[in-house]
């Protein structure tokens, strides 16, 4: 036997495909969840492609399937229309349910072990459950938008004062802001506490 074949023959252990199964879906939902880090789509698209392959030659009960098709739904909505966890706990337990309903048949060879289902789905639920909080957290946020986003940014004090005035300049990621403040020296690290028009009110950190 090849090794090639060897490695179709291992895929086809319903527990290693179940196992590729959770680990596509967990990727390709953290690389929806954070576009471009590469690595997780990747690897989750490898998988799911794998455990496609590997379902052709096992049998597959469809309702299972459904159900962690479901769970994807829920986690999803949980991201969009944020729920408190409802969304998110029915979805774990429509994951739980599928997984148990995925393989059919007699033979226990085609049975997925519950000391690989348990683990598993409590680890994936972990992970996206952490994606969604992050989600709902980053949805919620209040918006930094135009010179208000400035509030709380730390800045340096720019060793010229502005001519004639008591004010200074200060750098805040690497644009030059007209700063007052009291007790201002250069090269004082400060913290924006209001922006007023053009012109930001500072304190040292």
């Amino acid at each position: 036997m090849t090794s090639v074949e060897n490695f179709l023959f291992t895929i086809l252990n319903p527990n290693i495909t179940y196992l590729l199964l959770m680990l596509g879906i967990v990727g390709i939902y953290l690389e929806l969840q954070n576009p471009g880090t590469i690595v997780p789509g990747v690897v989750g698209g490898i998988s799911l492609l794998l455990a496609f392959y590997a379902f052709q030659m096992l049998p597959v009960n469809y309702v299972g399937v459904a159900l962690i098709l479901l769970a994807v739904v829920l986690f999803v909505a949980e991201t969009q229309t944020p729920t408190f966890g409802l969304l998110t706990t029915g979805g774990v337990i429509s994951m739980l349910a599928g997984s148990f309903l995925l393989t059919s048949g007699n033979a226990d060879l085609f049975l997925i072990s519950w000391k690989v289902i348990i683990p598993t789905v409590i680890i994936a639920a972990l992970l996206i459950v952490f994606a969604v909080y992050k989600a709902a957290q980053a949805r919620f946020s209040k918006p930094a938008t135009g010179n208000e986003g400035l509030v709380g940014e730390e800045g340096i004090v720019a060793p010229k004062r502005i001519a004639d005035q008591r004010d200074f300049f200060v750098e805040i990621h690497g644009e030059l802001w007209i700063a007052e403040g009291d007790d201002l020296s250069p090269n004082d690290r400060v913290v924006v506490e209001k922006v007023i028009g053009n012109r930001i009110i500072v304190r040292k950190k």
